[in-house]
This record gives C-alpha cells, structure tokens and sequence, in this order.
C-alpha cells in the first residue's frame, strides 16, 4: 500500500497539537481577503493570531470601529472555512501603519 506523503503530513499534524493549532491560525490570516470583501481587504490587514484573537490594521479608526459591528460574521465566515473554530474574536486596531493594497 503505497500512502502519498501529503496524507502522512496531514495525519502527523492532526496527532501533533502544537502544530496543528499554529497552522490552523495562520490559515485565519491567509483567507482574510477571501472572507471580507474587496473594499474592507483594501482598508486592512491581519497581522497575527494569538490564542484566537486576530488582530487586524485598518487604515482609519473609522474603518476599525464600522468593522466591529461585522465582526461576528467575519469569525463565523473564517471558522467555516477552516474547518472548526479557530478565531474567537478579531481586534481592530485602526489608524496603525498598513500595507497599502496595489490596485490592479
């Protein structure tokens, strides 16, 4: 029986907590543009997940204080997509120094 190398890499890190989890957060920060739409993707950028907690730079503290009240759907959007939940709040920090999004 011939086992693919991507199915013993899974299989290692679902046996392995301390793997698993950072992964899983860091996958919270790569489908972040995925999740929001493009204009909120233009204004932010998550920076780090600590413990459930995304953090996420906005342009403005407005931006940071409207995205709060859709953050509820934002966790629930990125826990869906991961698989199980992983994000447990998102904290807004706006006004913060960003990556500016390139217009294609």
């Amino acid at each position: 029986m011939v086992i693919e190398l991507r199915e013993l890499l899974r299989k290692f890190i679902e046996m392995t907590p301390n793997i698993a989890r950072p992964l899983k957060e860091h996958r919270a920060v790569e489908l972040w543009p995925q999740v929001v739409n493009e204009q909120v993707s233009k204004h932010t950028t998550p920076i780090m997940i600590k413990n459930g907690i995304l953090t996420v730079l906005t342009s403005s503290s407005v931006w940071a204080q409207e995205l709060r009240y859709t953050k509820k759907e934002m966790i629930s959007k990125l826990n869906e997509k991961i698989g199980e939940e992983v994000v447990r709040d998102i904290r807004f920090r706006g006004g913060g120094v960003y990556a500016e999004k390139e217009e294609n």
